[in-house]
C-alpha cells in the first residue's frame, strides 16, 4: 500500500479503504518519544502502535476521529491533512449488458451505457458486472 502522495507534510492522517491508519506527525530530534507518547495520551495506553519509520506511525483505523480531533486541538484548525480512500461499487445487470449498443445513452444503469451489447473491462459475478473503483478524497481540517 503506497502512502498518498497529499501526506508529505505533517501533520497528516490517511484512512485506507483497508488496513490500519497512518498518521505523519511533526518530529522533535530533540524528543524522540514525544510522538508516540502523546498518541498513547490520546488514544490510550493498551493501543498497538506500528513505527514505519520517517515520522509516520499506524493505529487501528478505529482510532481515526479521535486521532483527528487530537490534532486538531494540538495543531489547530486547518492545519492537518487528513486523506480517506473510499469503494464505491457500481453493478450492471443484464438488461444493460444485453442492450444494444446504440441504446448505450438511454442507460439507466450505474455502468452508465459502459456495458451496453456486453461487458467491458467489469468482472462477473453471477448476472452481474461488478466495477469497484476507489475515490480519494482529501482535507484540511
Amino acid at each position: 500500500m503506497t502512502r498518498p502522495e497529499e501526506m508529505r507534510h505533517p501533520p497528516s492522517i490517511w484512512v485506507p479503504v483497508r488496513g490500519r491508519a497512518q498518521v505523519i506527525l511533526p518530529f522533535d530530534p530533540e524528543n524522540r518519544a514525544a510522538n508516540p507518547r502523546w498518541l498513547r495520551q490520546v488514544l490510550g495506553n493498551r493501543i498497538q502502535l506500528e513505527n514505519l519509520g520517517g515520522g509516520v506511525w499506524e493505529v487501528v483505523r478505529d482510532h481515526a476521529d479521535a486521532l483527528l480531533a487530537a490534532c486538531v486541538d494540538r495543531f489547530g484548525p486547518g492545519q492537518t491533512t487528513v486523506v480517506t480512500d473510499a469503494a464505491q461499487k457500481q453493478k450492471c445487470g443484464p438488461l444493460c449488458q444485453n442492450g444494444k449498443p446504440e441504446n448505450a445513452l438511454h442507460c439507466q444503469c450505474q455502468c452508465g451505457g459502459a456495458n451496453h451489447g456486453g461487458v467491458g473491462d467489469w468482472d462477473i459475478y453471477g448476472e452481474f458486472a461488478i466495477h469497484t473503483d476507489v475515490v480519494r478524497r482529501v482535507f484540511k481540517v
